[in-house]
């Protein structure tokens, strides 16, 4: 999720600590809200803030308002939603305009001035964004698509047999990824993982897509990742490309992966499945956890996308 990892809600005092009764009743909250609980799930969370004298970070009344807003109420929800925009300075408009969790909120006149305030928020940040980093970031990216859209074309059949073999396709893509590593180790050892408030979220987006493809180096991948959890527990960074990352990572060092996002072809090659996962039994609950659609809407996803290795039935 793009959220803000802020105190909010007046100020707070030099030395104040947190209470032991507030990550106690932010799990509650997130375990009920799991499990489809949401009404509960809102009241933990209030139980949380209470706790601390009424303050609490943005990423918790965020997702105070996402059960709020599925438990059908929406003052609760649309006060946790002010606060963060108020007073967190949230500015994931993007996202929150298209949480499926708040869909409730949307007819009612108090959404339209939350996201006004949002957006006025992203605004803000990006006047002080690194520019030249952001089309630095673009130009790799595009340079990578170019190529792996090339293979996908190709074994798709939607390229003609003489515009150019997958050897010479292979080769220009392990050519731009090696190429790539001298740029984003460079980046990495200038800023860490380029976050939110650095390159906004589509070049925040941009630097996980380029480390997506750098398999070769494994460690490399890993030091990132812990950097990028960092900012994706901060609100700086995305959840949901973390997830790919972890899996990734999981994957290219041997281990099993945890929201499955890594995929093989099955033994017959007629569909696409998960590479080994911890706990599949609970694969979608996890994954539905950090924003994941199912399992199966993503192998569906997949073998639309690649129909071309597939073979038929």
């Amino acid at each position: 999720m793009i959220l803000v990892f802020l105190l909010i809600t007046g100020s707070v005092a030099t030395g104040q600590t947190m209470p032991k009764e507030y990550p106690y009743w932010i799990k509650q909250a997130d375990s009920l809200y799991k499990k489809g609980d949401y009404k509960n799930s809102g009241q933990a969370y209030s139980m949380a803030f209470k706790s601390f004298g009424w303050k609490g970070y943005s990423s918790d009344r965020y997702h105070a308002a996402c059960s709020w807003a599925l438990a059908s109420v929406p003052d609760s929800a649309f006060s946790n939603l002010l606060r963060i925009a108020m007073k967190g300075n949230y500015s994931g408009y993007d996202y929150l305009v298209r949480d499926s969790n708040l869909q409730s909120l949307h007819s009612d006149a108090r959404w339209y001035s939350i996201i006004s305030k949002v957006k006025a928020n992203k605004e803000k940040i990006e006047d002080n964004l690194d520019k030249k980093l952001i089309r630095v970031l673009d130009s790799l990216v595009k340079e990578d698509q170019k190529w792996r859209n090339y293979i996908v074309k190709f074994d798709n059949k939607l390229l003609g047999d003489d515009t150019i073999s997958r050897k010479s396709i292979l080769l220009h893509l392990l050519a731009t990824d090696s190429l790539n590593y001298f740029h984003l180790k460079n980046v990495f050892h200038k800023y860490g993982f380029p976050n939110f408030d650095l390159v906004g979220v589509s070049g925040s987006h941009n630097f996980w897509l380029l480390m997506q493809h750098q398999d070769s180096h494994p460690q490399f991948q890993e030091g990132v990742l812990n950097k990028m959890k960092e900012e994706a527990d901060r609100g700086k960074a995305e959840l949901v490309d973390y997830a790919y990352l972890l899996d990734r990572v999981k994957v290219n060092t041997g281990q099993l992966q945890v929201y499955g996002t890594q995929m093989i072809l099955n033994s017959t090659k007629t569909s696409y499945e998960p590479k080994p996962v911890i706990d599949p039994d609970k694969l979608n609950e996890r994954r539905k956890g950090i924003g994941l659609d199912s399992i199966e809407s993503y192998i569906e996803s997949m073998n639309s996308r690649y129909f071309g290795s597939l073979k038929k039935n």
